[in-house]
């Protein structure tokens, strides 16, 4: 009995040879079909090296890329700020000129005109933006080229001019859009200051005010002047 025993544990220590012929025999004869298919193990590892250099030196390209992409796009970024600063200025200027050609321009009336005949003129118009509420406000100055000479009084009409939802041309009177009471008549001595809150309508595109002012009597002109749409901050 303890012969046979004996015996029996042999078994699994002669078997383990045998596995391993037969996997070098399996693996033997793989390599073979390969090589008789036309594959070479050695030409394919030194294939697989070639294409993970390639890889590397093509995400290193890539790196540069984005790397230039991104010093592309800063230096963009300056020169579009370069640019609106420039059209900013070209405005400013240009507003300056428009001011000083008017004053030349009333100058001339002034002298140039009837004996004792005043002229209306609106100052320093400008729309600035409530970003919180979506509201705009609207404020300028009204005075008279012989201030304290005689009391003014007359109607004032404003408007704004531009382009609705619905792509056409639209004018809105102040009393259509503004929030509350709206100044239709002016009355000074010297001078009178508006300051108008509105609301514009859904998908509305001001372009400009219109704004007139047509006192009564001959001896004061009116006005009657177009403003382009600008948000002041």
């Amino acid at each position: 009995m303890d012969q046979v025993l004996g015996q029996r544990d042999y078994y699994p220590i002669l078997a383990v040879p045998v596995v391993i012929i037969w996997l070098i025999t399996t693996w033997l004869a793989f390599d073979y079909g390969r090589g008789r298919a036309g594959y070479d193990s050695g030409e394919a590892a030194v294939r697989l090296g070639e294409l993970r250099d390639e890889i590397k030196v093509l995400d290193k390209e890539r790196e540069q890329l984005k790397r230039r992409i991104a010093a592309l796009e800063r230096q963009d970024q300056v020169y579009k700020e370069s640019e609106l600063q420039m059209k900013n200025s070209m405005i400013g200027y240009q507003d300056e000129k428009l001011k000083l050609e008017k004053e030349v321009l009333f100058l001339r009336g002034v002298i140039s005109g009837r004996p004792g005949r005043a002229q209306l003129r609106v100052h320093n118009l400008k729309t600035v933006a409530d970003k919180t509420t979506g509201e705009y406000r609207l404020q300028f100055t009204i005075d008279q080229s012989m201030a304290g000479k005689r009391r003014v009084e007359g109607d004032a009409k404003i408007s704004l001019t531009g382009v609705g939802a619905d792509g056409k041309e639209t004018t809105l009177t102040m009393k259509e859009i503004a929030k509350g009471e709206t100044l239709t008549k002016v009355g000074f001595l010297h001078f009178q200051k508006l300051d108008e809150i509105f609301k514009l309508p859904d998908g509305f595109k001001p372009a400009h005010w219109r704004v007139e002012l047509n006192p009564g009597g001959d001896d004061v002109e009116g006005v009657n002047e177009r403003f382009d749409w600008r948000i002041v901050d």
